[in-house]
């Protein structure tokens, strides 16, 4: 996966400032109930996260994974109605849950010219649209040309 450089931005700055502000906080006021405060924020905003994030994709088994730690969003082949390029003429988007750059961009969005969709894209640009019956979904593949030719319908 290559990411864009907001969501490594992002993300180098959210572990910066959590661990930051949880090293300064022992510093000033070291106890045990803060220790475990501390350790449940950053499981909470660092890792929880890191989960759900997209580290892959895979056409098998007549279905499409999208690869994460905690498990695959799996499509079937079937389901899907079509694949194409995605260009957003539009910036304006609203996360109804969703990741918009630690550790990429994924979750539940809604976007201007899309309406509802799942993303599970690292980088802004070079985006796959998948429409399927019930969903859409947007990823984005290192190799945007080689994943089309291996998704034709």
């Amino acid at each position: 996966m290559s990411y864009d450089r907001l969501a490594l931005g992002l993300t180098a700055f959210a572990w910066t400032l959590i661990l930051g502000i949880a090293a300064l906080l022992l510093f000033l006021a070291p106890s045990l109930p803060l220790l475990l405060l501390l350790a449940g924020l950053i499981v909470a905003i660092l890792v929880l996260p890191a989960l759900y994030a997209p580290i892959g994709y895979e056409l098998r088994g007549g279905e499409l994974r999208i690869l994460r730690p905690i498990g695959a969003v799996k499509i079937p082949v079937r389901d899907v109605v079509e694949v194409k390029r995605l260009s957003l003429k539009s910036r304006f988007g609203l996360r109804l849950w969703a990741s918009g750059g630690l550790y990429g961009y994924f979750g539940l969005f809604w976007i201007k010219d899309l309406g509802k969709c799942w993303f599970y894209a690292t980088r802004r640009k070079d985006l796959i649209l998948i429409e399927t019956r019930k969903k859409r979904y947007v990823i984005s593949p290192r190799d945007v040309e080689k994943f089309l030719g291996l998704f034709r319908l």
